[in-house]
């Protein structure tokens, strides 16, 4: 039945390749009203991001924003996407700190606690792994494909988006903004070349200029590491 679905949505969508509607449920504003201990997934909007406490570094206080804290974390960034988190036991003591714009605060003992979690090869196994550069897609034709945290601290990016096809997809996506430098997974498109590409400096990545190049790809859409 599964896959039946999954192939009249993909005749429906006709230009999108490895892509698998997700139906989560969004994020409520802390885990205090989730009673069940383990691992939980679900998705934040952009406007989730820009709100709320955050107490903690890394391991953060189960009433802390779910969503603002995994900005914090870097598994996610303001566009919002999709988050997994572990609740775990609480701790004596959590450490604040400012990162990716976010600012978290100090706390005392806490009975609960949150933990994002990271993306290994092991995880979703569904979303392949991203090439190294959109050179051999077909034009026109979206991907669906998942960047490790190795994948974007290297490689180089030319233009702002769009960027050439030889560009290093997943230092682009973090370029974009669509995902933080600890991956996640992106929706790429390739496009026809332009005749020219503008670099620019954006959430700490410098990509290049170029002049005509063949084959462009663009960066849709990215969800945060879950």
């Amino acid at each position: 039945m599964i896959a039946v679905v999954l192939a009249m949505w993909l005749q429906l969508s006709g230009e999108t390749a490895n892509v698998l509607p997700e139906t989560l449920d969004a994020c409520p504003m802390d885990a205090r009203t989730i009673g069940e201990a383990g691992i939980h997934r679900c998705r934040c909007s952009a406007d989730d991001t820009r709100g709320g406490g955050v107490w903690g570094t890394d391991i953060y206080t189960d009433d802390s924003r779910i969503c603002r804290a995994a900005v914090h974390g870097g598994t996610l960034t303001d566009r919002g996407g999709m988050v997994r988190f572990r609740i775990e036991r609480g701790r004596s003591g959590y450490r604040g700190s400012e990162r990716q714009g976010v600012v978290s605060r100090s706390w005392s003992a806490a009975p609960r606690s949150i933990r994002f979690l990271r993306r290994d090869e092991g995880d979703n196994e569904a979303v392949a792994r991203c090439p190294d550069d959109g050179s051999r897609l077909a034009f026109g034709l979206s991907l669906r494909c998942l960047c490790l945290t190795r994948d974007t601290e290297d490689g180089e990016v030319f233009g702002s988006g769009p960027y050439t096809d030889g560009s290093r997809l997943c230092r682009a996506a973090v370029h974009a903004g669509m995902i933080g430098e600890n991956g996640g997974v992106i929706l790429v498109r390739r496009a026809e070349g332009l005749q020219s590409y503008t670099g620019s400096a954006r959430n700490g990545i410098l990509s290049h200029s170029y002049g005509a190049w063949p084959g462009s790809v663009r960066v849709i859409a990215g969800e945060g590491n879950f």
